[in-house]
């Protein structure tokens, strides 16, 4: 009941901010409910199944592997495809670079539609996300690997 009424004044306030015309696309970047992550990308209204949230780019354009192993923080280097990746470690704007991998399958609510020609990933809603929840998505096991903080699971905080 607690959640539910905190989701509805939450929306309630995103509802009026999008009228204002200060948030149009539907997101508020905000405190992450996983321990240690940070920030983390919420829905300010309800988004369908297969509906493009948001999208993954860099209007600095892509990198090619050899500029991408010389990158010293790859915490938001996405490999879009052969010789194609983007770096949002310096595009604070880019509200896709706020998604959190939450390591529980169950819990994860969008993908990463990948598009190495044109130089960006979409974010996909994998089923009906209700406004209020953080997205999470699947980082893949390549950029755990390659972490020097490997947790197992991150458990999410406690929502009731």
């Amino acid at each position: 009941m607690m959640i539910q009424s905190h989701r509805l004044e939450f929306c309630s306030f995103q509802t009026q901010l999008m009228t204002s015309g200060l948030s149009s696309d539907g997101l508020l970047v905000s405190k992450s409910l996983l321990p240690g992550a940070g920030l983390g990308l919420f829905a300010a209204r309800d988004f369908v199944e297969g509906e493009t949230i948001c999208r993954y780019q860099s209007p600095h354009g892509t990198m090619t592997t050899r500029e991408a192993v010389q990158l010293e923080d790859k915490s938001f280097l996405m490999r879009l495809g052969p010789q194609t990746y983007v770096d949002l470690k310096h595009v604070p704007e880019v509200k896709a670079r706020y998604i959190n991998d939450c390591r529980q399958v169950d819990r994860h609510n969008v993908r990463f539609l990948k598009r190495p020609d044109e130089g960006y990933a979409d974010v996909v809603a994998m089923r009906d996300i209700q406004c209020g929840e953080e997205l999470y998505v699947d980082y893949g096991r390549f950029y755990w690997f390659g972490s020097k903080t490997l947790p197992s699971k991150l458990a999410v905080m406690n929502e009731g």
